[in-house]
């Protein structure tokens, strides 16, 4: 089994949305993970794995209600992923 994305080191779902405009938090995901989320925004540091590694960057997330996953990463995620990573380390 692959790993999962995580934000702040907690385990999430995840998914890419072209059609979304920014990305968002689950509102419900946040609350059950005691993540601080002031002004309807959460900071930290995402997780992506990606074949035998995973990429860290910090990111600042729109929370949201009703959301098909805990995460939705939307077409600003696609423009600030060509900001250098944190760190790439193999699994």
């Amino acid at each position: 089994m692959s790993p999962s994305p995580t934000f702040c080191d907690i385990a999430l779902s995840a998914t890419f949305n072209g059609d979304s405009e920014i990305s968002a938090i689950s509102s419900n995901w946040a609350q059950r993970s005691g993540i601080n989320c002031p002004e309807n925004h959460a900071s930290g540091v995402l997780g992506l794995p990606d074949d035998n590694s995973t990429c860290k960057t910090k990111v600042q997330l729109t929370i949201k209600d009703s959301l098909p996953f805990d995460l939705v990463l939307g077409r600003d995620w696609h423009i600030s992923a060509e900001i250098p990573f944190l760190t790439c380390a193999s699994s």
